[in-house]
């Protein structure tokens, strides 16, 4: 399994970010992901890291 990269903003570790609550399906772009602190990036930039 790869290391878990960091956020760029805050430089806590990024998680696959769920979507809330919402069902999968409802989600018609890339979820992508998010730290504890709320900071999202794209799973596009996340690759960028």
């Amino acid at each position: 399994m790869s290391e878990k990269k960091k956020c760029p903003i805050c430089n806590d570790k990024l998680e696959e970010y769920s979507g809330g609550g919402l069902e999968a399906e409802e989600w018609d772009e890339d979820p992508g992901y998010i730290c504890k602190n709320k900071h999202w990036l794209s799973t596009e930039d996340y690759n960028k890291l």
